[in-house]
């Protein structure tokens, strides 16, 4: 039995992935699979195989609960093979990466070259401290400013709010968007709300959103 996480938010999408995955696993491993699809420390160290979404910029931050696993795969889903950008000394540089609109043979290919490599072979993932792990992060004043962009305050407003002008505002934006090569508004508010779900302690922009941005949180 293969025990495998599809941390996916689209259900049809998850749905039909798994019914695909456990096609692959029967055919060509004589094999059933168990999912869930619960992205935590006891089902990541008890996982075979993790398909794990990622919207753009998402893979240059931490993962947190890949921390914990053991032996296992883990295959990113991106929407964009071209725009993915990884930490410089990530984690888990053994990650692969397809896209949410690659067809079926380039999933089995891939999916079935990772389960030889892993456990054929016997090689173990390449896993690195946490100690080493160089994330990209946003400043403080960022983090400020991002938070409240996130809850939908207008830039007058911020700017009004921390004491600085609107084009000091629009500068911290074009850097966050730089920094995690995003490229829109609707690709900075999906990376948000990313990392406000991040279980990571101390979440300190989730912080900032529950605490209706209290600056004392920063300073």
């Amino acid at each position: 039995m293969i025990s495998a996480i599809i941390a996916v938010s689209d259900v049809l999408y998850r749905s039909s992935f798994e019914k695909f995955i456990s096609v692959i696993f029967a055919n060509k491993f004589n094999k059933a699979v168990v999912f869930s699809h619960k992205l935590n420390a006891i089902s990541v160290s008890a996982a075979d195989i993790i398909f794990l979404e990622f919207c753009n910029g998402e893979t240059m931050i931490c993962t947190p609960e890949l921390m914990f696993r053991k032996k296992s795969i883990v295959i990113g889903i991106v929407d964009d093979l071209s725009r993915v950008s990884t930490v410089s000394s990530g984690c888990f540089p053994d990650v692969v990466f397809i896209e949410r609109k690659s067809d079926l043979e380039t999933i089995e290919r891939v999916v079935t070259r990772q389960w030889k490599i892993r456990f054929l072979s016997g090689k173990d993932p390449l896993c690195y401290s946490c100690y080493t792990c160089k994330p990209a992060s946003m400043t403080r004043k960022e983090t400020m400013i991002m938070s409240k962009m996130l809850q939908g305050i207008s830039v007058a407003q911020i700017a009004n709010d921390l004491n600085l002008d609107c084009k000091t505002i629009y500068v911290h934006k074009h850097s966050v968007m730089k920094k995690f090569n995003l490229i829109n508004d609707c690709e900075l508010i999906a990376f948000l709300n990313s990392l406000k779900n991040k279980n990571v302690k101390p979440n300190l922009f989730r912080e900032l959103i529950e605490h209706n941005n209290k600056p004392n949180l920063l300073y």
